[in-house]
């Protein structure tokens, strides 16, 4: 360490001589341009430093925001399901397969044929782990008849249970609505990654960043077609742009994008800038939500993953990045034809495609249809969701989990179109009024629809789940199960739902204080049995049985139901004076429906990272 110390000491000394002998031999002027030069050189390589610096940040941490997507319970078909064939074909429609008039032979096509569908599966994952692509055929007459797996020769076993990929029901966004689906490059189809060089920088292979002879032919045809036509920039000043810069058309960006890209050549492989490239390029607008990348694109415009694209798709896709709008099939199919025939052609020019390819993709018809994103849709779901998790919002609206839940889209849609309609409803007589609904599964305490408020834009206050409103008559069975449970352990057969409760006016005393419970009719019927109380939902003799049961053990019996918040142990709780929020009342009714058997509500089954990797399972 002392060696290198005095090295370095003995150096700067003779630089330090030498520059004091320059200064005393050189002329004034001569001193003023060598500090310039110095103080310039300084500034520039200051100024690179930094340029490199904010360039190899992100590049090294390969980070965008990615939002994760919300995955609803699959279509389930098996020998008895009321599952019409035409659900069955909306369904693998809306998930991108699409059909075809021979036998499917390859993953996402399929086949109405009579009362049979054919399809080939793709891979699925699910909450309970991955299937592998199969091809199975189902008959269907009401509902599903039978199913069974086919082989190459069409034939094959019976299969009890059929699931359809899981529909993207909703994503969780952060404050930039960008929809991206990072793809790996070399799980790209190779005409895809050719088709985009090919008409936006068929040089990329040959230079470091900068394209003199792009520029140049750029300019000319500009200037010809009095539009810009074509863009000089090369792939990598492209992604230079998107990633750090702004678009305006300044010098002072284009001088930062050209010395940028040239030390992103010299700092990353091509194939890593080109990974970065296809997953950032913006490809169009869903609504207000940005389709980015090609992964995204792929679903957004064919309703497929972008593995699957054919030829004429990806050669649509690459003529797009130049201007979406522009060359998109939405707004002019005559200008899209004519783009993704110019991108064939280059890629014919570049034997990247033989004659016959580039003559039956240039035929092929363009998208009838595309398959929107929707944007914060199922907001008061998502807080739940982001609520369930042990990942925080800012990680789930930005890291691309995957989370499969058990929402049932069409139940979500019906529950939220139901609120709105009450809502409505009531508003017309002057109140403004807020609506909470939650529906699971009692057997295993799945939800299947949330819905916690009207309107989230006015108020995203959740009320299925932080609600806690006086439960009325709800908190009735309580008791009665109280009562129930007490007789089967200690007095079989005195208490049950023939046994006559005395529907009569009284008088509870507590500390002193006289409390006279009353019916909502404000009349009495004498001598009911338990289930006429129970079913007429009459006051003083659920008061009876509270009085005979005891008020700690109703209470010992809802926490054993799942009420964990703190009820008032007085009488009048068993008329409703404690609060509960929906989603506690539906804990308490799932163990009655299920037989006395408790389940947690929750709608998160699985989560996975962007890797693939499990980070959460219920």
């Amino acid at each position: 360490m002392n060696t290198v110390r005095s090295v370095v000491t003995d150096c700067l000394n003779r630089v330090w001589r030498f520059s004091a002998r320059w200064r005393r031999a050189s002329s004034k002027p001569t001193r003023i341009v060598f500090w310039s030069l110095t103080v310039f050189s300084a500034l520039f390589v200051t100024y690179l430093f930094v340029l490199y610096a904010r360039m190899s940040l992100r590049m090294d941490r390969y980070v965008w925001d990615v939002p994760s997507r919300i995955y609803a319970e699959p279509l389930a078909l098996y020998p008895g399901a009321s599952v019409t064939l035409r659900e069955a074909d909306d369904a693998l429609s809306a998930l991108g397969y699409w059909s075809v008039s021979t036998l499917p032979n390859r993953p996402g096509e399929y086949r109405v044929q009579g009362n049979t569908l054919d399809v080939y599966l793709r891979s699925r994952e699910f909450a309970d782990g991955k299937e592998d692509a199969r091809r199975v055929q189902m008959r269907f007459s009401g509902g599903v008849r039978e199913a069974r797996e086919l082989n190459e020769d069409g034939v094959g076993e019976p299969l009890a249970l059929v699931r359809f990929d899981p529909a993207v029901a909703s994503r969780i966004y952060d404050d930039v609505l960008e929809e991206r689906e990072i793809v790996p490059i070399k799980q790209l189809p190779p005409h895809l990654i050719d088709a985009i060089i090919a008409i936006e920088d068929k040089r990329y292979f040959g230079h470091i960043g900068l394209s003199p002879r792009g520029i140049a032919r750029a300019a000319a045809a500009n200037f010809k077609a009095q539009w810009i036509e074509q863009g000089g920039s090369t792939i990598t000043q492209q992604l230079v742009k998107n990633l750090y810069l702004t678009h305006k058309r300044t010098l002072p960006r284009k001088v930062n994008e050209m010395f940028m890209a040239i030390m992103m050549e010299l700092r990353y492989s091509k194939k890593t800038i080109l990974n970065a490239y296809v997953n950032e390029i913006y490809l169009g607008q869903s609504g207000s939500v940005s389709i980015c990348g090609v992964g995204s694109a792929a679903r957004f415009y064919f309703g497929k993953d972008a593995r699957g694209l054919t030829v004429e798709e990806a050669a649509l896709l690459a003529g797009m990045i130049r201007s979406p709008y522009r060359y998109s099939f939405l707004t002019d199919t005559g200008r899209a034809s004519e783009r993704r025939e110019l991108v064939l052609r280059r890629m014919l020019e570049e034997k990247k495609i033989d004659a016959a390819t580039f003559e039956r993709a240039r035929k092929a018809t363009l998208p009838k249809r595309v398959h929107p994103v929707a944007a914060r849709s199922m907001p008061y779901l998502i807080d739940a969701i982001v609520e369930e998790v042990p990942i925080s919002k800012k990680a789930l609206a930005t890291r691309g989990y995957r989370i499969y839940t058990s929402v049932d889209p069409k139940m979500q849609r019906a529950a939220e179109e139901a609120a709105r309609a009450q809502a409505k409803r009531l508003t017309r007589n002057g109140s403004s009024p807020q609506i909470a609904f939650v529906a699971a599964n009692p057997h295993t305490g799945r939800i299947v629809a949330l819905v916690g408020g009207v309107d989230y834009g006015v108020s995203q206050f959740n009320r299925a789940t932080h609600a806690a409103r006086q439960t009325g008559s709800v908190f009735k069975p309580i008791v009665y199960a109280t009562a129930f449970e007490d007789a089967v352990l200690n007095a079989p057969g005195e208490f049950t739902p023939t046994t006559r409760l005395n529907d009569a006016p009284m008088v509870w005393e507590v500390d002193g204080v006289a409390w006279k419970p009353r019916n909502s009719q404000g009349s009495h019927f004498g001598s009911v049995t338990v289930r006429v109380a129970l079913e007429e939902s009459l006051n003083v003799p659920a008061v009876r049985v509270g009085q005979r049961v005891g008020i700690d053990h109703a209470l010992d019996t809802a926490k054993a139901l799942g009420v964990e918040r703190k009820m008032p142990n007085v009488p009048a709780v068993v008329l409703g004076a404690g609060e509960m929020t929906p989603v506690d009342v539906l804990t308490v009714y799932s163990a009655f429906a299920g037989s006395g058997v408790r389940v947690e509500p929750h709608i998160v089954a699985r989560v996975v990272d962007s890797k693939g990797r499990e980070v959460y399972r219920r």
